[in-house]
């Protein structure tokens, strides 16, 4: 007996545990209202941007910065900070950027690292300082570096 009641406490524990982690799944613009009155912000935006998109709502603890981030890589978003209180959301311009890398001299430098920022995947550049990034964000910068050379950030397009 004492077994059993012991295996039914643990069952409805787990149960409990498993409901409070389950997290519903919210309009994209009842999150924004959240995040606007918990960090005191304002969001500007066209609806198309937001309607139609769900998710959760992020965990309050942590930053207005890091809050923005995790919104933006579940969403395909931009957050552009206007002032110290609002901010405009655009959507992801996502293009396949390509180019060459050349010295003074107009030699191509193998093997140069070229990386979108903020993003983390980049590419190396080939014998012939091809390179090539696929879905990329067209208002983000390149960081190009190369031993021996100065690093340099670029714009890959200026902001729409």
């Amino acid at each position: 007996m004492k077994f059993y009641l012991g295996l039914f406490f643990l069952c409805i524990s787990l149960w409990a545990v498993g409901q409070n982690e389950t997290k519903e799944r919210l309009p994209f613009p009842k999150i924004l209202e959240e995040v606007e009155t918990k960090y005191e912000v304002s969001f500007s935006y066209n609806a198309q941007i937001v309607d139609n998109k769900y998710g959760q709502l992020p965990k309050f603890s942590d930053s207005l910065t890091a809050v923005l981030q995790s919104l933006e890589a579940t969403f395909k978003i931009r957050f552009k900070k206007i002032d110290e209180v609002t901010y405009v959301i655009n959507e992801l311009s996502l293009q396949d950027v390509c180019g060459f890398i050349f010295d003074s001299a107009q030699k191509p430098i193998i093997g140069a690292t070229i990386l979108p920022l903020p993003e983390k995947q980049g590419a190396i550049s080939n014998n012939n300082g091809y390179f090539e990034l696929k879905g990329v964000n067209i208002v983000d910068t390149l960081l190009l570096s190369y031993l021996g050379y100065q690093k340099l950030v670029i714009p890959i397009m200026d902001d729409p």
